[in-house]
């Protein structure tokens, strides 16, 4: 169902919600109870359990959107440290996507083929508030020439914002609206809620450009002491396309309808169940949105490209 139409549902209500999935996790469980302990046998229970952690997601971050409190520490966003310098990566040969005998995969993680990667330095953890809030107050927003023409396109239908969703400035600083009020922002923490031109523009602002999905997974799986991912969703320069010799899953629509140039977003954010955290996992949204936990890092540009 579009995502648009899903507020006005008629659900059911509290009692029977829980009478239902009480239900729903009854049956689920014999049904667990005789299946074989194969990756092919509990494919489905998995895929059935990772698709209501999205829902999960969306639920919380939905909650913010309504101005319900979500006080659990589980999901609630934690500072970043000072940046720290770039990390370095030497290029080469970079096996994309999920290998044979991983487990349980997404039918878009597969099959993992070679890509060719050039030497870049990219970010070691997400643009924080202390970042992109510069960008905001030098009138970035207003700035013609840092905004793609979607990004030009996106910045009228939304009003011509001054700020990031959630985000007012007052006489004493940055408000964000959190757990249904207006709180005093720390800046300290991930860039979020920004949607893909907002992050492309403060790339141009800082003379910098968003890390392909490629770049990224290299850099979460070759350096995972030195790369901090899991703050926000990570928007990236790649488009959600099929790998070469994609099949889709069980789940046919799971992939298959997005292959429409939306973009990759990577990692996964402070709302996302531990379980669904892994580097190769390809999230994909649409470049509008901003009720998604979704922030960036960004890669230096290449001498070519400045």
């Amino acid at each position: 169902m579009p995502h648009a139409a899903r507020w006005h549902l008629p659900l059911p209500d509290a009692g029977r919600t829980r009478a239902q999935l009480a239900q729903q996790l009854r049956a689920t469980l014999a049904l667990l109870k005789e299946a074989g302990d194969s990756d092919d046998a509990l494919y489905v229970f998995r895929l059935a359990l990772l698709h209501e952690d999205m829902h999960h997601e969306a639920g919380l971050y939905m909650a913010r959107s309504l101005g319900v409190a979500v006080d659990d520490a589980r999901w609630l966003p934690q500072p970043l440290t000072e940046p720290a310098a770039p990390l370095s990566l030497p290029g080469g040969p970079w096996q994309l996507g999920s290998p044979d005998g991983a487990g349980f995969v997404f039918d878009n993680e597969r099959p993992a083929h070679a890509v060719a990667l050039q030497p870049c330095t990219i970010d070691r953890q997400a643009v924080r508030w202390a970042e992109f809030l510069p960008f905001v107050e030098a009138g970035g927003y207003t700035q013609p020439g840092f905004w793609t023409k979607a990004g030009a396109r996106w910045l009228g239908a939304q009003g011509a914002p001054a700020a990031p969703r959630y985000l007012r400035q007052s006489a004493e600083g940055w408000l964000q609206w959190h757990q249904g009020r207006w709180l005093p922002l720390n800046l300290h923490e991930a860039a979020c809620h920004l949607s893909l031109h907002e992050a492309e523009a403060w790339c141009r602002w800082a003379g910098r450009r968003l890390p392909t999905e490629a770049e990224w997974e290299c850099a979460a799986c070759s350096a995972p002491q030195a790369f901090r991912w899991g703050d926000v969703w990570e928007w990236t320069a790649s488009p959600f396309q099929p790998f070469e010799g994609f099949q889709p899953h069980l789940y046919r629509d799971y992939s298959a309808p997005w292959f429409d140039g939306r973009p990759v977003l990577r990692g996964a954010s402070h709302c996302t169940q531990p379980r669904m955290r892994h580097p190769r996992y390809r999230n994909f949204f649409a470049a509008a949105r901003t009720d998604v936990p979704a922030g960036f890092r960004s890669c230096a540009l290449s001498a070519a490209s400045r």
